[in-house]
């Protein structure tokens, strides 16, 4: 699936197959298409799209200390486009006049 740049900067639900699989099974037994992959639903924010690769920040952190002016490590999921199944953009929720 084609990923366009609108999404990035947006949190989402990104929902992916992934081709690792066992690493040894019987051949009789071995799996063929879609049923050999993995699935996997991930949530973050698309910061990059990179020659077909996505890249998700699912989080952010920094040490404490005096004058940290922002994060200094993250944690991220990769995947092609090609992988993608679906994708969908998260907003938030306004609840009994709580500004979001």
């Amino acid at each position: 699936m084609k990923i366009g740049q609108k999404f990035i900067g947006k949190v989402v639900k990104l929902v992916w197959v992934d081709p690792a699989g066992p690493e040894r099974m019987e051949v009789s037994k071995a799996w063929k298409g879609r049923a050999a992959l993995a699935r996997w639903v991930d949530y973050g924010i698309i910061d990059d799209i990179t020659e077909g690769v996505i890249r998700l920040k699912q989080s952010e952190g920094w040490d404490s200390g005096i004058g940290h002016s922002g994060p200094d490590e993250a944690s991220y999921t990769w995947t092609v486009e090609d992988l993608v199944e679906s994708i969908e953009i998260l907003e938030a929720v306004k609840d009994d006049g709580i500004k979001v």
